[in-house]
């Protein structure tokens, strides 16, 4: 079937190749511990052409098209044509970097309350 596909052939093969590591048990606890002392690796980029007009550092929210009410929050830190990935916090882990296709997903510009002295 995939005979006429050979990029994707020869992707399916090169995938393949890379195996699946070496998975061992992990207590929530521990992955956690290390998700607290380990820094996002996000690398900002823009997108000039973003339909949005969306930027590095702008505050947003995300939810799918399938599950509107479970929203996620962050600061936009990178921007692809096919992909937005944000710095969102928890109280369990701290900082974490999100990635999230840009199709099936919607965002958008959270306001920020203006702060009073």
């Amino acid at each position: 079937m995939l005979g006429n596909f050979p990029a994707l052939t020869s992707w399916l093969a090169r995938m393949d190749a890379t195996g699946w590591g070496q998975p061992h048990e992990m207590e929530a606890e521990t992955a956690l511990d290390i998700a607290r002392r380990t820094e996002p690796r996000a690398e900002e980029r823009e997108d000039p052409e973003d339909p949005n007009g969306l930027t590095p550092g702008t505050e947003v929210a995300i939810c799918s098209d399938d599950l509107p009410a479970d929203i996620v929050h962050g600061t936009v830190v990178s921007l692809r044509a096919d992909e937005i990935a944000i710095l969102h916090r928890t109280p369990e882990c701290e900082r974490v970097a999100l990635h999230f296709p840009r199709a099936g997903y919607q965002v958008r510009v959270e306001s920020v309350e203006p702060s009073h002295p």
